[in-house]
């Protein structure tokens, strides 16, 4: 299942029931954190592109999985989001 999180990213829930959330808003650990942008919220405005990336895992309990030794994993690149996207599909 695909779902579009706040216009800022998404959220992806694999067939073993665990998700990724994948951000790149100005309030996510991302290229764009240090932009400081401001997007009035419900304006529609879309985020800009980011050459990086904040993901989080959670399990079928919607509980957070420590990975890289956090909750959440921030300036990701776009190949270790691609891992960790592989990783989660794995998960038994």
């Amino acid at each position: 299942m695909f779902e579009v999180t706040n216009n800022k990213g998404v959220r992806i829930v694999f067939p073993n029931g665990y998700s990724i959330s994948i951000q790149w808003g100005t309030i996510n650990y991302c290229g764009n954190r240090a932009r400081h942008l401001v997007l009035p919220s419900g304006s529609g405005q879309p985020v800009p592109a980011s050459i990086t990336a904040e993901t989080a895992i959670r399990n079928p309990n919607d509980e957070f999985v420590l990975y890289k030794g956090a909750e959440v994993q921030g300036y990701q690149t776009v190949t270790e989001v691609l891992e960790t996207m592989n990783y989660v599909a794995s998960l038994p």
